[in-house]
């Protein structure tokens, strides 16, 4: 642990640079993907309450169920590189944040594709 702040230290202007605009990336990136995803989620919230729901068979009634949750992990994996730069962002560990946050924003986008 001693070693980091040297190793922060040492880090060129061109990689704190190219992390800069990394992370820069990847919050646009984000940006595009939520609002579409939150319209997704919340169109999905209503179906249910839509007179002719009740005349769906089982078969559709878990293929909904599982459109929903699938709309709802993405949601949260979308939410979660921001909400852990925030919380992280102190620790100055940008290569570590830009790694889990890209690995987050594929999770929900695999979600998306999913069912």
């Amino acid at each position: 642990m001693p070693d980091e702040p040297e190793r922060r230290e040492d880090r060129s202007e061109d990689e704190q640079d190219r992390l800069n605009r990394q992370m820069m990336e990847l919050l646009n990136e984000l940006r595009v993907a939520m609002p579409g995803v939150q319209i997704l989620f919340g169109f999905l919230l209503t179906v249910p309450f839509q007179q002719r729901f009740s005349q769906v068979n089982d078969f559709q009634q878990t293929i909904y169920f599982l459109t929903l949750v699938a709309a709802a992990v993405a949601a949260a994996f979308l939410i979660a590189p921001s909400a852990y730069h925030r919380v992280m962002f102190e620790q100055q560990d940008k290569p570590n944040i830009i790694h889990i946050g890209t690995g987050q924003l594929l999770v929900g986008l695999v979600a998306l594709r999913s069912p």
